[in-house]
């Protein structure tokens, strides 16, 4: 049963495989999939989105706590996943990413672990726990893997970004509270570029930084605002083979496209649910609700002040759009919500897109 007040969810935005993005030329809106459900194909609150090398799509679909793959045009191939803590389970997939032998690592958010796969959805392996030490997590959001293969996770309530061999082993972190050189507030898209360059988005602070993958601070642009190169919730973050980077700029409801050095070359996108369009309503609260979220140190029930609705679903409750790209071949994923009013039991109701542009 499909309410009235839904909205859709889940515009993908794609390049061409191998093709130089023009400076100052946003892409032209080329196909969509998806619709509200369980269903093959269909989605439930998706937010993280990887391109192996072939051009399979994997997406993380975090309500129905699953993975599906897609062909590069839509066409569902298969799914794996179920609600859980056990191996190959999930509690709210968030991040996904994948290596140059098409095996599929994913960030299990509310069990603080990263789980590997091979391409079919086969268990490889996992690591991960709740906590402060190294290699473990609370409230990990985005990963990515540099062309060396090691693995790169965002920490955000540890507000850290922690570095990994391919199988889990632990090798560096970086990042202290803060809103100065190499500090974070809230860690959440990661990306590496061909040259192993490493940039973050911070949502509360409004920035992208840069480092090297050592962790070492390069550069930091950005600060708040709708303007060229401003940002309102910079959620996620990728880098073409060219080097240039890409950020979601979530309440703009737009992407922005930059040089590797923080230069504004162009962006696409407006508030709607039309073709190239992004709809990201944060459920009826403001963005000091929002900031207040994701300031949250614990797992308890939020509410905003603006109409009340009950949040149970931790520091990501209200999500972003998410992007990532490999093998060529780049998508964002813009996710938005809504909550029918109705108490502490308002229920939530979604619909879903996907959109792919050239």
């Amino acid at each position: 049963m499909r309410p009235a007040r839904a909205l859709r969810l889940l515009p993908l935005v794609a390049l061409l495989h191998g093709r130089p993005a023009i400076a100052d030329a946003p892409p032209s809106y080329q196909l969509q999939w998806g619709s509200t459900g369980s269903g093959n194909g269909q989605f439930n609150r998706p937010d993280g989105l990887a391109v192996d090398p072939i051009g399979s799509v994997y997406v993380t679909d975090q309500l129905n706590n699953r993975i599906q793959k897609f062909t590069p045009t839509g066409t569902y191939i298969r799914q794996w996943g179920t609600t859980g803590s056990g191996t190959g389970q999930f509690s709210n997939p968030i991040g996904v990413a994948t290596d140059a032998g098409g095996n599929v690592y994913v960030v299990d958010q509310f069990n603080n672990r990263i789980q590997k796969f091979n391409g079919s959805g086969a268990f490889i392996l996992q690591w991960g726990t709740h906590g402060t030490g190294n290699g473990q997590f609370d409230n990990p959001m985005g990963i990515t893997i540099d062309t060396g293969g090691f693995v790169f996770v965002t920490d955000a309530v540890n507000k850290r970004v922690q570095k990994f061999t391919n199988v889990g082993g632990f090798l560096a972190k970086w990042g202290t509270p803060g809103a100065g050189n190499g500090q974070f507030n809230s860690p959440n898209g990661i990306a590496a570029d061909p040259s192993g360059n490493i940039y973050v988005t911070d949502l509360i602070n409004e920035n992208v930084q840069k480092f090297t993958n050592a962790g070492a601070y390069i550069s930091q642009w950005g600060s708040m605002g709708s303007g060229n190169g401003q940002f309102l919730g910079p959620f996620d973050i990728a880098s073409d083979g060219l080097g240039n980077v890409y950020v979601t700029d979530d309440n703009n409801h737009r992407v922005q496209k930059f040089t590797g050095a923080g230069v504004y070359l162009t962006q696409w996108g407006s508030m709607g649910a039309g073709s190239g369009q992004f709809n990201e309503p944060r459920a009826g609260c403001d963005r000091r609700c929002l900031r207040r979220r994701l300031r949250q140190q614990s797992h308890r029930e939020v509410r905003c002040p603006a109409r009340g609705l009950p949040d149970q679903l931790r520091h990501r409750s209200l999500q972003q759009p998410g992007r990532q790209r490999d093998g060529g071949q780049q998508h964002v994923c813009d996710v938005g919500r809504d909550v029918r009013e109705g108490g502490t039991g308002g229920r939530l109701w979604q619909r879903s897109e996907c959109l792919r542009q050239q």
